[in-house]
């Protein structure tokens, strides 16, 4: 006879039967209030906390009446599986309550996994064939039911400083008893798995093996918990050592020695995001710990093994800067630890809406994005007013792009940015947000090419719009061009709905999108999830010899025609991180035996056959590095090879450092660019921006044309005309001219592009000592409305605004860009002879009247 999976027998019984149902109805409480944020301490307490709480009160008095009629005694609670379900019922309640006394913070993925399946093992337990027999379904339910008894030794350790406060206020409703569930879950689970162990000595051991398995995991973890901590106290706390002028921060040596892996992470995170138990009281009590204060934007967390661990193998024993530090640059988390004024952390992108504007004849593309964000937080009476929240985003530009428009809307309404110093729209944006808390956007240049966006406040009441305009060189390669959807961070879009609509002026051959874009009358549209990774190519048609003039200049674009100069270097130094392989090294090191070769370890060193196995080695296995460029001593007969490896600090991190000064004082006095070869296509922060501000001579390719160029006795060289620039990126230079051309129809981007790349030639040589901000700079960036280091957008609420800060509407200005509007703006004189004939029309027809 075939013996039934399930025993549903037991549900006969009407007392096992109602706990079965509330135990139902409870968790679906649970769940479907979860998106209802309970803000910590307020000062009521949740329904759905109470409804749990009846909801186990009715049962626990049915099961006082089945006592009692079935065992003589109301707490003679003698039936396993009854007790189960009202076990189920009181943690239910628990995590309900935490939600409003958050004693345990938010569950990690892996632990909620474990919990679940817990619950589900139990429940499964309660229908399992009596007696108990050896099988494949058994013996699933005893490995989570011996893992949940770990986690719940676990929690019940935990609590102990609880435990107490708890027994004493016990008599207010009760309230407090739920500290001591995971006591209560510990006693029920060593029964639960006292009984299979009977059944057979294979369940011994299979129930030894799964508690032994955390325990293991929890000692690997440990290990490498205590690596972590080594490398930092050998960098930071070597107090007594005898050490040279420090160059680079601690954190910047640390994070070149750390893996980027999942436990640096949380160890890094811990106290800021997850809570840790830290000794107290002379080491004779310890409390759970984390800073409120984290500014990463994320809800804090409960991993078990980040709260255990530093009170068995230590702590991390940085202040929470210094591993704020070291986690922005470890994991390249700049926009996640971008500093907030508000928290965002209740935020979503809802909606997105793409207006992709096609140049193909000067190869340039323009985007405008209208993102719509939502606040799903849904208590609107809190004491500690966390309804209005900001969000932050950042974008992540191409070569060359520049953002040339902004727009927030308020109060259904469009307005519009005005363009001003980043240093005016900093001091708005923090008085406005901080303290008088009304609508502001604003808008950074960031190094790497990224852009901050800032959009305050975002209530549950209100969705809010903004807009960004972007214009992009597009890319061009074997004769075909590239226009690349610009990513970004920022609020979660993983439901954001987008609608893209592609439209060109000129004509378009051969378009292919990987979204699978759909033709319709007036160009290609797509609506649906929003997908951050997609691109366009169409064939690359000539470039068009249409001008765009203003302001008396007119602009073109023409052919980028690389030039080349005779150069064989002297003296090579080799960049060396770990995403060198050993064969790139040694190819390299054996076509260069005939020059001098160059490494930083510490201090320049000079590559020989007895030390370059050594010297190479010991450099891959930095994470990343950051080249001093000021020790290069022969700029003219020298070349560094660099290769893009991971992530590194932005030049903004270390301002403040020996290693900035250096490079500050070099870069002024240096009048040569330096030749740089990357070898593959990614760069650092660091590299990136160093290129952006045009310091280099640079050129990337692989190690194969790197030696053909030294065969060939030449390198790249850019052009010197102050009235040219070149972004290979689209394979062209755009060139201003004096005077007004005849064909007079290109876009203003022209002019954008132009002034974005020439400013950042101009400001790289003193962008450390902030001697490039001049008026003549800021006028420039005015006069094409584009955002740089120096200048930013905002919008605020009132014109008044705009007065009380000195920031003033930019005159003879291209002003925001938008879709639709190209060709060339009127001169002032232009203006006056079309004012003066609309005035002589309108004359000669009253006249006629």
């Amino acid at each position: 006879m075939k013996t039934s999976i399930f025993d549903f027998s037991i549900l006969k019984d009407a007392t096992f039967r109602f706990g079965l149902i509330i135990l139902t109805v409870s968790m679906a409480v649970f769940v479907f209030t979860e998106e209802q944020v309970i803000d910590p301490f307020r000062d009521d307490m949740p329904f759905s906390f109470f409804l749990n709480y009846g909801l186990f009160l009715t049962y626990l008095f049915m099961l006082f009446v089945d006592n009692r009629v079935k065992h003589g005694g109301i707490f003679r609670f003698r039936s396993l599986r009854k007790n189960i379900p009202l076990l189920l019922l009181f943690n239910v309640s628990a995590y309900s309550l935490n939600r409003f006394i958050p004693v345990f913070q938010d569950s990690t993925e892996w632990l909620q996994g474990l919990l679940i399946s817990l619950n589900l093992a139990m429940v499964a337990f309660c229908f399992r064939p009596r007696p108990l027999k050896m099988d494949g379904l058994n013996l699933g339910i005893l490995i989570f039911l011996s893992l949940g008894f770990v986690l719940q030794v676990y929690q019940a350790f935990y609590l102990i400083p609880f435990y107490a406060i708890s027994g004493m206020v016990f008599w207010a409703f009760g309230f407090s008893l739920h500290s001591f569930v995971a006591i209560w879950f510990v006693i029920t689970l060593f029964k639960m798995i006292r009984q299979y162990v009977r059944v057979a000595d294979f369940y011994r051991w299979v129930a030894l093996g799964a508690m032994a398995t955390p325990l293991v995991m929890f000692v690997a973890f440990g290990l490498k918990w205590n690596e972590i901590n080594q490398v930092i106290e050998q960098n930071y706390y070597a107090k007594h050592a005898v050490r040279a002028k420090q160059i680079l921060p601690d954190w910047v040596k640390v994070s070149q020695q750390l893996d980027n892996n999942w436990i640096t992470k949380r160890a890094l995170k811990s106290e800021l995001v997850y809570t840790v138990l830290e000794r107290e009281w002379g080491g004779e009590m310890f409390f759970p710990r984390n800073s409120f204060g984290n500014n990463m934007n994320e809800r804090l967390q409960h991993d078990p093994f980040v709260a255990l661990t530093p009170l068995v193998f230590g702590k991390i024993n940085l202040d929470a800067q210094e591993k704020f530090k070291l986690y922005q640059a470890t994991f390249n988390a700049r926009h996640q630890t971008e500093e907030r004024l508000w928290s965002g952390d209740h935020l979503v992108t809802s909606d997105i809406v793409t207006t992709v504007q096609l140049f193909p004849e000067h190869r340039i593309a323009y985007t405008e994005s209208i993102f719509t964000i939502k606040n799903n937080y849904l208590e609107t009476n809190s004491w500690r007013n966390r309804n209005n929240q900001e969000a932050i985003y950042s974008f992540y530009l191409p070569d060359g792009a520049v953002v040339t428009s902004a727009s927030l809307w308020v109060e259904g309404e469009e307005r519009k940015s005005f363009l001003t110093t980043r240093s005016k729209a900093d001091s708005a944006y923090k008085a406005i947000v901080g303290v008088e808390r009304r609508d502001p956007l604003l808008l950074h240049w960031q190094e790497g090419n990224r852009i901050s966006v800032r959009i305050f406040p975002c209530t549950p009441t209100e969705d809010r719009m903004f807009k960004i305009g972007i214009t992009t060189p597009l890319h061009f390669e074997n004769k075909k061009l590239t226009y690349t959807n610009i990513d970004f961070e920022g609020p979660n879009w993983a439901k954001a709905k987008e609608s893209i609509h592609v439209i060109s002026e000129g004509e378009i051959n051969h378009f292919k999108s990987s979204l699978g874009l759909k033709s319709s009358d007036d160009g290609w549209t797509y609506f649906g999830k929003y997908h951050s990774k997609w691109d366009i190519t169409i064939d690359a048609p000539p470039l068009a010899y249409s001008t765009f003039s203003f302001n008396g200049r007119s602009f073109r674009v023409q052919d980028y025609l690389p030039l080349t100069e005779k150069f064989l270097p002297e003296n090579i130094y080799l960049d060396i991180n770990s995403s060198w392989s050993k064969r790139q090294c040694n190819q390299i090191w054996k076509a260069a035996k005939d020059k001098k070769v160059f490494v930083f370890d510490g201090k320049i060193k000079e590559v020989t056959a007895e030390n370059h196995k050594k010297l190479f080695g010991k450099l891959r296995q930095k994470r990343f590095s950051l080249f001093p460029f000021y020790e290069i001593k022969n700029v003219e007969q020298s070349l560094v090879v660099t290769q893009g490896g991971q992530f590194t600090p932005a030049l903004s991190d270390i301002k403040k450092s020996l290693f900035a000064k250096n490079t500050s004082i070099f870069l002024t006095e240096n009048k040569t660019p330096i030749r740089v070869y990357n070898l593959g296509e990614d760069l650092t922060i660091y590299l990136k921006t160093l290129r952006e501000l045009k310091v280099f001579n640079f050129q990337k390719g692989n190690v194969k044309e790197l030696l053909q160029q030294w065969s060939d006795k030449r390198f790249p060289k850019y052009p010197t005309n102050p009235n040219l620039v070149s972004i290979p990126y689209s394979n062209i230079q755009i060139e201003t001219v004096g005077g007004e051309q005849k064909l007079n129809n290109a876009p203003d981007h022209l002019l954008r592009l132009f002034a974005y790349n020439d400013m950042m030639k101009k400001i790289g040589r003193s962008y450390f000592n902030q001697e490039y901000i001049t008026e003549q700079l800021i006028g420039q960036a005015k006069e094409a409305y584009v955002v740089t280091p120096i200048s930013s957008m905002i919008v605020l609420e009132t014109q008044k605004d705009y007065d009380r800060f000195g920031i003033e509407e930019a005159k003879n200005s291209l002003k925001n860009a938008s879709i639709g509007e190209s060709g060339s703006v009127p001169e002032p004189h232009e203006w006056l002879l079309i004012i003066l004939c609309m005035v002589t029309m309108l004359f000669l027809r009253f006249r006629r009247v």
